[in-house]
């Protein structure tokens, strides 16, 4: 619970810690099933080799413009390498768009002023060279931010007649609609249709396309009267294709950060085009998620038949017809309430209910400030000095131990904190005592400070704070009755964040226990299968990878344990990348239950693995004193 206490916790308010009524099921305790890794050691891997340049951009260092610098970083967010031509001072030759190894660049990025203004800076030769890389060299050309240029020739040229012409938008309505035509692009944001909640501003154009069109349209926006209008295009030309973005920009990710232009759908036109286009044209090269995941969690209730507005037994119906998993985020204080009959639903059914800790008392803000006290929300909270904060952490593992004990049902090692997350110092207790991670509805720990980097909360988890793993999860929408809002839900699935709900029983199910039912039958109707999952499961395969150009995959991984699958059918090696500070030390990495050679620099704990094909394999850090 983040805010408030529910009043059925008022039939107990002792310690909880006295002996349960549930009979001792300690020899009962199932496992949540997933990959099983091999029990056998593994070969340690060589170190990657040099990774080539991926993208070209074509640009004019007199005036540099914002899709120079997102373009750019864009390919940098993917894992990628940019080499940059100045189009000012270099004459453009077929073998400036090679690569490495002699290959075509796989993604070459234009500014439509550079391309079609008044001052171009290509000559006709030089755009014949980029048609004959897109047709025979097989690379993708993006042209973005279109305006009305007079010399459309050159668009319907590089398009085979797909795209004619410009012509700006009025009277737009602020929605953007992503079209079904090509899922294997637009992945999670296939059919969507994102609502900015304001009118789009002038400024907006719209693709004018020819009447025997190849184009195959990626993005529309509407206008009053209802009309659907082309913004982003991609149009095949031989081995290539030429995607075409007349969508308007407002600022750089320098200037806005990356996060606040991708997750404002106002501006949803700006930064999406180009992420999309960046990501299917160099595929797995790019830092990708192969899966999709979702989690529900309930704040507070004990383990009792029914807790408020909460049926187990009716919500477990829900579930298994509408297919979703539910988490509870369960205080230890309370362990002595289970009752029988909720415990065997979960020992029955592990697929459809977890347990993580939350908390320990729930004694209003648990882990405030260390220091001082504070006022949130017009409540007045006392200061709790890092010592009983640790003391909470470790009394309330035991007795989430106890509970485990008691009743056969394991639990996540992932905190929720009560009422609000704790501040950087007490994240740091969460890496000491092993947690996998904290999920909370604040990016931020109590009396931080937002990072200025541009690419900040733009991946899976944040590590910005104490080096310990935090995600972000979200109410599914307003109550009474419900009214779901999935956009920034399915905004994380597409980054491969996985989309974490959260609500507490009095809100979520008082107009009914089919209260999220309707949201769990959209994310299912996604155009990728999305998994739903326990958090425990969640982060312990919660990584992002790509393929290097050796062959060889990179890992990024956030906590201390994670399950990495080689679905490949021959053996790889694998590269595992951790951001490390070395705050807490660390005791011992093991892969498979074996120690495992390692090494720290620069922030980063990496470890080099020879693979089997088509098996998987379990890493964990052993944290502590």
């Amino acid at each position: 619970m983040e805010q408030g206490q529910s009043s059925a916790h008022a039939k107990n308010e002792g310690s909880g810690d006295s002996v349960s009524p549930v009979a001792d099921r300690s020899d009962q305790v199932t496992r949540r099933q997933g990959p099983t890794p091999a029990l056998a050691p593994l070969m340690e891997g060589t170190v990657v080799t040099r990774d080539l340049e991926d993208v070209l951009l074509l640009y004019d260092s007199t005036q540099v413009r914002d899709f120079d610098i997102n373009f750019c970083r864009v390919a940098e967010y993917y894992g990628l390498l940019c080499r940059r031509i100045d189009l000012h001072t270099t004459e453009l030759r077929d073998a400036l768009l090679h690569g490495g190894e002699g290959a075509h660049f796989r993604l070459i990025g234009v500014d439509a002023e550079n391309l079609l203004g008044g001052g171009t800076l290509l000559t006709e030769r030089e755009i014949d060279l980029l048609d004959s890389g897109v047709r025979v060299g097989g690379a993708d050309l993006v042209v973005s931010h279109l305006r009305e240029y007079p010399n459309t020739d050159v668009l319907a040229d590089l398009t085979q007649g797909g795209v004619i012409g410009v012509s700006e938008l009025r009277d737009l309505t602020g929605d953007w609609t992503v079209s079904a035509e090509s899922p294997e692009i637009t992945r999670e944001l296939t059919g969507r249709t994102f609502f900015s909640g304001e009118v789009t501003p002038q400024g907006i154009f719209t693709l004018v396309l020819g009447e025997q069109t190849g184009a195959t349209v990626l993005l529309t926006t509407t206008d009053e009267a209802g009309e659907a209008h082309p913004v982003f295009v991609r149009v095949e030309r031989g081995a290539g294709a030429v995607f075409i973005d007349a969508s308007g920009w407002r600022g750089n990710v320098e200037e806005r950060s990356l996060r606040s232009m991708y997750y404002d759908t106002s501006d949803f036109s700006g930064i999406v085009p180009l992420m999309l286009a960046t990501r299917h044209s160099l595929g797995d090269e790019t830092w990708h998620s192969s899966y999709d995941y979702a989690n529900l969690t309930v704040d507070d209730p004990t383990l009792t038949e029914p807790f408020g507005h909460l049926s187990f037994i009716e919500l477990l119906r829900e579930m298994e017809v509408h297919n979703f998993h539910t988490t509870i985020a369960f205080v230890p204080k309370y362990l002595g309430e289970s009752e029988d009959t909720v415990v065997n639903l979960f020992l029955a059914h592990p697929d459809r209910y977890s347990l993580v800790q939350h908390g320990n008392n729930h004694d209003g803000y648990e882990f405030f400030s260390v220091s001082a006290a504070g006022e949130i929300g017009g409540q007045v909270f006392a200061a709790r000095p890092l010592a009983e904060q640790e003391a909470d952490i470790v009394q309330g593992l035991a007795r989430m131990d106890r509970h485990s004990a008691l009743t056969g049902i394991p639990f996540d090692r992932v905190m929720i904190f009560p009422w609000g997350v704790s501040p950087e110092s007490t994240l740091v207790l969460l890496k000491k005592y092993n947690f996998l991670a904290t999920v909370n509805a604040q990016d931020l720990p109590l009396e931080a400070v937002r990072p200025s980097e541009w690419d900040y909360g733009m991946y899976q988890a944040n590590m910005d704070f104490g080096n310990f793993p935090t995600l972000t999860r979200r109410p599914p929408g307003s109550y009474e009755p419900i009214r779901p809002d999935l956009q920034p839900f399915i905004l994380d699935l597409f980054l491969g964040k996985p989309a974490l709900f959260y609500s507490h029983e009095d809100e979520l199910f008082k107009g009914g226990i089919d209260g999220f039912d309707q949201v769990a039958d959209e994310i299912n109707n996604l155009a990728r299968t999305v998994e739903w999952r326990s958090l425990g499961y969640i982060i312990s395969h919660l990584y992002l990878e790509k393929t290097n150009d050796d062959g060889g995959v990179s890992i990024k991984m956030y906590g201390n344990d994670l399950i990495v699958a080689n679905e490949f059918t021959e053996s790889r090696e694998y590269h595992i990348l951790k951001e490390e500070t070395l705050n807490v030390p660390i005791l011992a990495v093991t892969v498979n239950g074996y120690d495992f050679p390692y090494h720290v620099e620069s922030g980063v704990l990496a470890l080099d693995v020879q693979m089997p094909a088509e098996s998987t394999m379990e890493i964990h850090v052993q944290y502590g004193n």
